[in-house]
């Protein structure tokens, strides 16, 4: 992993379980509503972002079951070797910051790329964040190693 900064402290800043995916936000990241329609809380920027920075591992509940994995937007698949699994953020209790970052509608939109690193999903910055900007993802939610 060849990158300018990578982004990885995720202590939450609360003790209510029910907090930590909104509470694992770095100083600079807010989480409020997505400026995508019906796409629920989104993250934006609070200071901007160079190309090249790093953020993650996404967390959540490891599981096996396609099916259980497509109930919403939350999961990422991985794909090895050794088969499939999935990465599920559903749960705010399990997951971090990472799953307030939507799928851009457009590419024009993306500023963020996904990718697999030994064993978890990473965004890389792909071009400069503006402050007040959220932060948007491709549409693929499967990842090749």
């Amino acid at each position: 992993l060849n990158s300018k900064f990578i982004w990885r402290g995720f202590q939450a800043k609360s003790s209510k379980p029910e907090d930590r995916a909104r509470n694992t936000a770095p100083a600079f990241i807010s989480i409020k509503t997505s400026s995508i329609p019906n796409a629920g809380m989104g993250a934006f920027a609070e200071a901007c972002i160079p190309v090249g920075m790093v953020f993650g591992p996404y967390q959540g509940i490891l599981i096996d079951d396609a099916s259980e994995a497509e109930k919403d937007g939350y999961c990422w698949e991985l794909r090895s070797h050794s088969g499939q699994h999935f990465i599920d953020g559903s749960n705010t209790q399990y997951s971090n910051w990472m799953r307030y970052i939507n799928s851009s509608r457009h590419d024009k939109e993306q500023n963020l790329l996904a990718f697999q690193y030994c064993g978890g999903v990473y965004y890389r910055v792909i071009r400069p964040i503006k402050l007040k900007e959220e932060l948007l993802g491709g549409k693929n939610r499967c990842l090749r190693i």
